[in-house]
């Protein structure tokens, strides 16, 4: 396969993935947030950031994390498995944290601004154009 014909089905097959990956496997990294998330969070914290975006969030592993430190959150991602897992945990755990099946590319959900945006492993995989319409489209200018 090209290269272009890597990313133009990029999309589409890494959402596929994630989908049969949540399915099969659930909470495939635990319940604990990643290293980077506990970073961010002093970070957001010292810069006075209150609305998080947690880009890609899978089944809301970071976002029940950021919530639990005091931020209001929103989670995306184009995961329907993932957002149903995430919207099931944070219920059980009486949490009040938005999710939607949404791309960083086109946001569509309803939203006020964010303040910060959170993302691991996810902007790699988009291409440079791509990568600055989401920074247009989750962050003011």
């Amino acid at each position: 396969m090209d290269l272009k014909n890597y990313w133009d089905l990029q999309p589409d097959e890494s959402k596929k993935w994630q989908e049969n990956r949540y399915k099969r496997f659930g909470f495939v990294w635990g319940d604990e947030p990643g290293p980077t998330a506990k970073m961010a969070a002093r970070l957001f914290a010292e810069k006075g950031c209150k609305n998080i975006l947690v880009a890609g969030c899978g089944y809301g592993r970071e976002c029940v994390y950021f919530h639990e430190k005091g931020f209001k959150v929103t989670g995306i991602d184009l995961s329907e498995e993932g957002i149903k897992l995430a919207k099931h945990w944070s219920q059980e755990k009486k949490l009040d944290i938005d999710f939607y099946v949404d791309s960083v590319l086109d946001m569509k959900h309803p939203n006020d601004g964010y303040d910060a945006v959170f993302s691991h492993k996810v902007f790699h995989q988009f291409r440079y154009e791509d990568r600055k319409k989401s920074k247009r489209q989750t962050l003011p200018t």
